[in-house]
């Protein structure tokens, strides 16, 4: 048997300016990443059949990103944030 996950790539520009389109990938596709998110910390985004990985904008340029991923999937998030690029 072989099981199969769907994808989703997107720069957003805006998520809350493209619920309607949002809400539909999130019944067609079980991970949604999100770029250029622009959503602040104190605004609320959620999804009962997703689990949300977000960061937020930050002052001095970053826009946001979210990765949703359906509720049905186990999966363990990672912390790379010890990690640097010598680059």
């Amino acid at each position: 048997m072989v099981s199969t996950i769907s994808v989703l790539q997107w720069n957003c520009r805006g998520l809350m300016e493209k619920l309607p389109q949002i809400q539909d990938l999130l019944s067609r596709f079980d991970f949604l990443c999100l770029q250029e998110i622009l959503l602040k910390t104190n605004i609320k985004f959620s999804s009962m059949r997703h689990v949300q990985i977000r960061e937020d904008m930050v002052p001095g340029g970053g826009r946001g990103i979210a990765i949703l991923v359906n509720s049905s999937i186990k999966f363990e998030s990672l912390d790379l944030s010890l990690h640097h690029h010598s680059s």
